[in-house]
């Protein structure tokens, strides 16, 4: 998660790697990457198969949030760009 929160893809890489789970937790790797603005990371992790649409649950809302989402009320427009282009839904 610190390595998606800082925008270290060589240390997520190698997590992964290593059998990290890219789904994992209440608070999913793909949107803490997206809503820092670490694009790289959030490429690597659709490649590797994060969910795109998944809830992270450890919000400030009542109910969870998706990685475009949390990009777009980040104004991190080029990952809310690259999430819809990759079939992220708006409606999820």
């Amino acid at each position: 998660m610190r390595a998606c929160r800082e925008g270290n893809c060589e240390l997520l890489n190698h997590a992964l790697a290593r059998g990290a789970d890219v789904n994992a937790g209440a608070l999913k790797a793909l949107f803490v990457a997206s809503m820092n603005g670490h694009k790289s990371c959030v490429e690597l992790l659709l490649a590797r198969g994060a969910q795109i649409d998944g809830l992270s649950e450890r919000t400030c809302s009542k109910r969870g949030k998706t990685a475009l989402s949390a990009a777009y009320d980040e104004r991190e427009y080029d990952i809310t760009r690259l999430l819809l282009e990759r079939g992220a839904d708006p409606n999820a």
